[in-house]
């Protein structure tokens, strides 16, 4: 598991910004 907190990291921005419409 070589850098998942970084791909974790992006998904939430990912997330975030859907949600934030």
């Amino acid at each position: 598991m070589r850098n998942a907190w970084h791909f974790w990291f992006e998904l939430a921005l990912v997330i975030r910004a859907q949600c934030s419409g």
